[in-house]
């Protein structure tokens, strides 16, 4: 059934008038989209088929414009639309807390783990809870007011390398301090803290960490593209539905409100009145494939639109 399917998936297996690199990415892409449909994120699989490939209407419930607007999966293991992704992330970051800081106090903290052979959810939340942990401790506590952290993870020779990248406002921390309480919650010593530069390279930088593909080849070695697929597929296990972006302290409830969009899944606000109260207009799901809902593995969908039943 695989073998025929293939074309059925867009971006086919031809690689006449493609480079070698772009070939190989788009049969990883391809490789991908049958394991998510395998461990059954059917919607996901088919919002990642459909990027790039279609584009729905939209209209602005305030002043009733209507607006085609491109297709992005927003899928965080998709390689065609971290720009759009990146270039929102940015101005939502900007709007809703980097517009608030005082930038004469603000400074970008990194801490990460060590190496991960294989990467879970039960990580994020550990680093989660450990900058937690961090923050309440009496010096920290005295010097972090608030701010927003990413999360980046990605693969390299010895396993996954989970960091978490903070930009806080407050008082300065001494970076020998930040690694010895970093070690002693989590047996890491390796940290960064410096003084941002400005709001823009910070909400640029901030944005760049959880927008772009994760990257899966090992440094010396040329991966297979099923082993390049399959820790693809573990990033997205580890990281479906899960908020890379976290407000905390005095801008914990300072997250992104701008609408999003059930089906098309962009942030999207209307241009000629700046309303986010935004209605999909959404074409007959046939036409390209996948359902309307959020992907969800429990619930069951026909494959037969993806020729793979």
């Amino acid at each position: 059934a695989r073998e025929s399917s293939l074309t059925c998936l867009k971006g086919g297996s031809s690689r006449q008038g493609v480079s070698d690199d772009e070939y190989e990415k788009r049969q990883v892409r391809r490789e991908l989209k049958f394991k998510m449909i395998e461990e059954g994120y059917v919607t996901a699989a088919g919002s990642m088929d459909a990027c790039g490939n279609a584009t729905v209407e939209i209209e602005c419930n305030d002043c009733g414009d209507r607006y085609i607007v491109d297709h992005h999966c927003d899928n965080r293991v998709c390689d065609k639309c971290g720009k759009s992704r990146w270039s929102r992330t940015v101005k939502s970051l900007k709007k809703r807390i980097f517009d608030r800081m005082d930038w004469n106090n603000v400074r970008f903290m990194t801490v990460t783990y060590g190496n991960i052979s294989e990467l879970t959810r039960d990580d994020i939340q550990d680093i989660r809870d450990d900058f937690k942990r961090l923050k309440r401790r009496k010096y920290f506590d005295s010097r972090i007011d608030g701010g927003v952290y990413s999360i980046e993870c990605n693969w390299t020779d010895e396993g996954w390398n989970l960091h978490l990248h903070v930009v806080y406002q407050g008082g300065y921390i001494e970076q020998d301090r930040l690694s010895e309480a970093w070690e002693d919650l989590t047996g890491f010593p390796v940290v960064d803290i410096r003084k941002s530069n400005d709001k823009d390279s910070d909400a640029e930088e901030l944005a760049k960490y959880i927008t772009k593909q994760p990257d899966v080849s090992s440094d010396d070695s040329d991966d297979s593209v099923d082993v390049q697929a399959e820790r693809l597929m573990e990033y997205h296990r580890a990281m479906y539905q899960t908020n890379l972006v976290q407000p905390f302290g005095i801008f914990h409830h300072s997250s992104d409100r701008a609408v999003s969009l059930r089906w098309a899944n962009v942030k999207f606000e209307c241009p000629e009145c700046g309303s986010t109260d935004i209605t999909v207009v959404p074409p007959p799901s046939k036409e390209i494939g996948y359902c309307l809902t959020s992907s969800d593995p429990d619930k069951a969908f026909n494959l037969e639109s993806f020729g793979v039943a």
